[in-house]
């Protein structure tokens, strides 16, 4: 790290004046002390000796990590489908990260500007469950918009395809007032004036079949996807350095944390269509196949092809083709599961996924 980008004093003293006595437990962590003390040699340290001080806290980190409750937090227990509703089904996929994967954390002290996002008790690498939430709803639009472009589908078949995002997600951000806004404007541009009355349309009828007696097309409702936090095992520093025009030289290294390609983590997801209960078996069980197949499509894409990272349009944050084999990877349903054993699976017959974990169907 260089002597530029370091902390002032200064910073440590405003940021003890913030966080009181919670300081004493900073101090206590051997390698938090070890921070401390750089930064009040503020100045004073080389770059290469700053990078050698990096290496040492990023191999004591990895040296927690592996006493670490990493493989408590690995697995989520499979749910009670007994209590949940009629075609719930839960996913949850062991990974091999092919490319690093970078975040950002919230924690204002640390050793590095730029801190990978961590479990705050046991400070784990982890993607939070609101990421993965925003990185598969927008994986979801891209692949509903590149269609559209493509004139694969028609304005009925693009409304009813957002209709189901949003069943699935909830909500589109910007759809509250009377002009669209953010994701709804961006959806409404994309699929045309004729997509956009047809889905306005679809979502009045849906909701007046749930007993919602409403001209408003956007009600408040909650998603019927749950998503689970993810840890690592892992973690590795990146570093850019960016270089002179003239001289072609890079003197300012800038270091960030990530986790390197290899380590392991395991992907869960709920669907749990509570805003379905009412309507008919039937009716059910068709919206859950199409969540299914919508579900399973994003996910492959998001994990193969466009990544789940920060600058993951410079390819981070993107999994391997085969599952981890040491952990079981499954759909499970109320009638049993289904094993996959790499992402390819998961598109390829969405008719026997759903026969493995719902049973049979004469539909």
């Amino acid at each position: 790290m260089n002597s530029e980008s370091r902390p002032h004093p200064y910073d440590f003293y405003v940021w003890t004046m913030t966080h009181g006595e919670s300081v004493v437990s900073a101090v206590q962590h051997p390698t938090r002390l070890k921070a401390l003390k750089a930064l009040f040699s503020w100045g004073k340290t080389s770059s290469r000796e700053a990078s050698s001080e990096a290496q040492d806290i990023i191999e004591s980190e990895n040296r927690s990590l592996s006493r670490s409750p990493y493989k408590t937090l690995l697995d989520q227990p499979t749910p009670p489908f007994d209590r949940l509703p009629p075609h719930s089904f839960f996913i949850q996929i062991g990974f091999v990260l092919e490319k690093p994967y970078i975040s950002r954390d919230d924690d204002r002290f640390y050793y590095y500007e730029n801190s990978i996002k961590r479990e705050k008790v046991f400070k784990i690498p982890m993607v939070a469950a609101t990421s993965w939430k925003g990185n598969l709803r927008w994986t979801a639009t891209k692949l509903l918009t590149e269609e559209m472009e493509e004139g694969k589908v028609t304005p009925m078949q693009f409304a009813e395809w957002r209709l189901q995002l949003r069943l699935l997600f909830g909500p589109e951000k910007g759809d509250e007032g009377p002009e669209a806004k953010d994701l709804a404007r961006y959806l409404k541009e994309a699929g045309g004036a004729q997509a956009h009355d047809c889905y306005k349309k679809l979502c009045i009828d849906h909701f007046a079949t749930l007993g919602v007696n409403s001209l408003d097309e956007s009600p408040h409702h909650k998603g019927h996807l749950y998503f689970y936090p993810t840890h690592f095992n892992g973690i590795a520093l990146e570093v850019i350095n960016p270089r002179q025009r003239k001289t072609r030289t890079g003197t300012l290294p800038i270091y960030f944390e990530c986790v390197p390609a290899g380590a392991k983590g395991s992907f869960s997801l709920l669907y749990a269509p509570i805003g379905l209960i009412g309507l008919e078996p039937t009716v059910q069980r068709s919206i859950a196949k199409l969540a299914l197949l919508r579900t399973l499509e994003a996910l492959c894409h998001m994990m193969r092809t466009y990544g789940f990272s920060a600058k993951k349009t410079s390819g981070y944050g993107v999994a391997c083709e085969e599952f981890v084999k040491d952990q079981q990877s499954f759909i499970a349903g109320i009638n049993g599961k289904y094993l996959p054993r790499e992402f390819a699976d998961l598109t390829r017959d969405s008719r026997e996924i759903a026969r493995s974990i719902w049973g049979d169907s004469n539909e």
